[in-house]
């Protein structure tokens, strides 16, 4: 499923649209599974519409995981990426909230 709409237009006063250009950034700091069978995932991202820096957070994610079962670790380090790519989601549908 989308999380976030791939196009978006705003409107201005005239009604007339025009199309929001964002550009995201995200850079993984650590993803990886522990020897004491913690997944990990910390990233830096951020929002920038035009030259103009919008968002700017750093993030920290953990789930219980395993030292042995590699399915298990994939599901784990699966679920922090979800939880941050529905993190920054959120964030970019309440910028464009007017």
């Amino acid at each position: 499923s989308l999380l976030v709409p791939a196009e978006v237009a705003l409107v201005n006063g005239s009604n007339r649209a025009t199309q929001a250009h964002f550009r995201i950034s995200v850079n993984i700091l650590e993803f990886h599974v522990n020897p004491e069978g913690q997944a990990g995932l910390t990233a830096q991202w951020q929002v920038a519409q035009g030259d103009k820096l919008v968002l700017n957070r750093q993030v920290s994610y953990n789930s219980p995981a395993s030292t042995t079962d590699y399915p298990v670790m994939v599901a784990a380090l699966n679920d922090c990426l979800n939880r941050l790519s529905r993190e920054l989601a959120a964030s970019v549908q309440l910028i464009l909230e007017p």
